[in-house]
């Protein structure tokens, strides 16, 4: 089951944000410049200070490889837990072969904005001091951290990450219980925003209405979720494409708000449910749609 986003759409509106935003790397003057190209895959970044020079004094980004090759552990080695708390800026473990838990000395990092552990064998919970990162920045298809075996529930300290604007992946995991209201403190994010592929319970809290930069991408299908789809999802109004909440246990009507989503393309799907009620009509204000309105194996009715 896949849950990766697809390419960048635009809309007759103009092209919408593409998440997947070249990284940027410092130059001399200490500003930020497009590296014009996909980085190295570097495990950490830590900040270094260059010699003196008659143009003056500059900052640049030191790359660190651990494990063998970059970024990658030798035979399987857990993450490390002795990264310095002021210095380490910069985390990406992506596809390193890393196993065991994530260490709860990552909330000692004070200084790190960007943290990817996806595609490892990482197990157990995800710890609550992850809530104390500075998470703020992202980069060309991060993953946060999805496709791992990582169970326990999605702590309510995941909240605390206010500054997290993009690419809030946790899915292809074994997570449970049900979704934290306080998901809805994640009002930076303009998505994607990919929780499918768990095992989560209860109903979509409420409070995800409060996503209101949500432009692309919201995943949330192959999961054990019920209750009924909140009307506040109509808040969502800037959603362009790709909501997906099939193969649940959602019951009731499908919210009337949800036509709201003027500038919304394509890929509604919320077939393999227990929906029921008319079709609402307000569907027709997206009359920008083009592909993919999958409401099957529902009870669902009308013309």
């Amino acid at each position: 089951r896949s849950c990766w986003p697809l390419a960048p759409r635009t809309t007759g509106g103009g092209p919408l944000q593409d998440p997947r935003r070249r990284r940027v790397a410092p130059t001399e003057s200490g500003s930020e410049s497009p590296s014009g190209g996909e980085p190295p895959r570097t495990a950490i970044r830590v900040r270094a200070k260059m010699h003196q020079r008659s143009v003056g004094t500059a900052a640049a980004v030191l790359a660190l490889a651990l494990g063998a090759g970059v970024g990658r552990a030798a035979n399987n080695q857990p993450l490390p837990t002795n990264l310095s708390a002021t210095e380490t800026t910069s985390i990406n473990y992506q596809g390193g072969n890393y196993t065991g838990k994530i260490p709860t000395e990552f909330g000692l990092l004070t200084q790190t904005t960007f943290l990817n552990l996806a595609t490892n064998t990482l197990t157990g919970p995800i710890p609550t001091e992850i809530g104390r990162m500075p998470l703020s920045a992202y980069g060309s298809w991060d993953s946060f951290l999805s496709t791992n075996k990582l169970t326990g529930t999605l702590p309510t300290e995941i909240g605390m990450l206010t500054a997290y604007p993009a690419y809030f992946f946790v899915s292809s995991n074994s997570l449970s219980g049900s979704l934290p209201t306080e998901i809805g403190n994640l009002e930076a994010t303009g998505g994607p925003f990919v929780l499918c592929d768990n095992l989560f319970t209860g109903a979509i809290p409420t409070e995800i209405g409060k996503l209101t930069k949500l432009s692309t991408i919201f995943k949330a299908q192959n999961c054990l979720l019920n209750g009924t789809l909140p009307t506040e999802i109509g808040s969502l109004d800037k959603m362009g494409y790709e909501a997906q909440f099939y193969n649940n246990q959602l019951s009731g009507p499908i919210p009337t708000q949800i036509g709201s989503w003027t500038g919304f393309t394509d890929n509604l799907k919320l077939n393999s449910n227990r929906l029921s009620g008319p079709i609402p009509t307000q569907i027709g204000r997206l009359t920008g749609f083009t592909a993919k309105l999958v409401l099957s194996s529902n009870d669902l009715c009308g013309d």
